[in-house]
């Protein structure tokens, strides 16, 4: 029961609800693991509902372990497991029943895990409502994106009262901190003409978004006919070198940049990109551009049209 007294494991029954395919214990070979539910039964030793979990060993599907999450003040369910490429396992898993609303904890099992049970957990999200409705079936979890040794997690907790517009649906990545990788963005960028209009005064930040110390590189600068870095934008001459950027540093940079002779006259939107070429290896490379509002006009002299930029870190 809920703290206002809501039967929150009301609909669970004991399908499977998880399963996953690892081959972590090289010692033992690949193994499959499966995850369901079960509801109490305090004369066996199960006070609140729990999550059953069972683990076979694939090349003769023997069972080799049953390392069950459970409490014995409070159930635990709806777990759901993703896979890295070590082959480890982690995933939301929700704690309900006094004192608790439904509450979205992470669990991992990894190689600097101890065996479970108990679980290796921590606090995703705390519930504060009891859902007027049916609660669950909104857990996700898989490889991130291009740090495959981390895991991108979804969770659902009731904030603030009981219905749909209730429900704060919200996504994590987690994992250990010597598995974070690299993701470099421009964080800032600003621009002036000079008084002769053949150069740029470009101000930029080079940032490092993500969780892993990223490589030392080249933050280069274009002009473009829209905002969008393609094949027909024009290099400007003058580059930023980045050195090595833990994870959250930023590289500030001010910069003289050549406009090419013969430059064709119109409107162009200035563009920094982090990383360019792409030598550096990042979660996603979707992120290194950023674009200017203010445009430049490229006449016999350049002006600078609207307003600038400031892009949020």
């Amino acid at each position: 029961m809920a703290p206002d007294g809501t039967n929150l494991c009301w609909r669970f029954n004991r399908r499977i609800m998880t399963g996953w395919l690892s081959n972590r214990a090289a010692e033992a070979g690949e193994q499959v693991g499966f995850m369901w539910h079960v509801g109490q039964d305090a004369a066996a030793g199960w006070p609140f509902p729990h999550t059953r979990v069972a683990i076979f060993r694939t090349s003769d599907m023997t069972r080799v372990a049953e390392p069950h999450i459970w409490h014995p003040n409070y159930a635990w369910q709806l777990t759901t497991v993703g896979v890295n490429n070590r082959g480890a396992i982690a995933g939301p898993v929700y704690v309900m029943g006094r004192p608790f609303y439904p509450t979205a904890q992470a669990f991992i099992w990894d190689s600097y895990s101890s065996v479970p049970a108990p679980w290796e957990n921590h606090r995703l999200r705390l519930g504060n409502d009891s859902p007027g409705s049916n609660f669950g079936d909104y857990g996700g979890s898989v490889a991130y994106d291009n740090c495959r040794n981390t895991w991108l997690v979804s969770f659902c907790t009731m904030q603030d009262g009981g219905t749909d517009n209730d429900a704060e649906h919200r996504s994590a990545w987690i994992g250990r901190e010597e598995d974070g990788c690299a993701d470099l963005t421009v964080a800032a960028l600003a621009f002036l003409v000079t008084a002769d209009g053949d150069q740029l005064l470009v101000g930029e930040a080079t940032r490092n978004i993500g969780s892993g110390p990223a490589s030392a590189s080249i933050t280069r600068y274009y002009l473009s006919t829209n905002q969008t870095k393609g094949s027909a934008d024009t290099l400007l001459v003058g580059d930023h070198a980045v050195p090595i950027l833990d994870a959250g540093a930023s590289d500030p940079n001010l910069d003289l940049l050549s406009i090419p002779d013969g430059m064709a006259p119109g409107a162009y939107y200035l563009i920094a990109c982090a990383d360019d070429p792409s030598t550096v290896g990042e979660i996603t490379q979707t992120n290194n551009c950023t674009a200017t509002d203010s445009q430049v006009t490229v006449t016999g002299t350049l002006v600078a049209v609207g307003p600038i930029k400031f892009p949020g870190p």
